[in-house]
């Protein structure tokens, strides 16, 4: 649902802005989120020795979020990239470089 509203968005934005109305370019990254609750999925981050949720995020260059990915805190980057990039290909086809850190 929130993707459906958010897709129309951003192409309005973009357009808004006089850019294309797809990108073509986006930022991957991660933010662990601490929580206490039971629900959904959590994990042990062994890095942070924190017990959290995760989620991997792409956005565009001008900083709207383009796809979001929910994960527990245990799953690496290089795990939780790979399919954030092939779940987006569905929305915004014509992104043809993603750019993240290393870490």
């Amino acid at each position: 649902m929130v993707e459906a509203i958010n897709h129309p968005l951003v192409r309005r934005d973009r357009e808004r802005c006089g850019r294309e109305v797809s990108p073509t370019a986006g930022v991957i990254d991660s933010q662990n989120i601490n929580t206490t609750e039971s629900s959904g999925p959590r994990g042990d981050d062994t890095g942070k020795q924190i017990k959290a949720r995760k989620r991997h995020t792409m956005v565009d260059t001008r900083a709207p979020g383009l796809r979001l990915n929910n994960h527990p805190a245990s799953v690496q980057n290089r795990d939780g990239t790979p399919p954030l990039s092939r779940n987006s290909r569905h929305r915004w086809p014509m992104v043809q470089l993603a750019v993240t850190d290393k870490r």
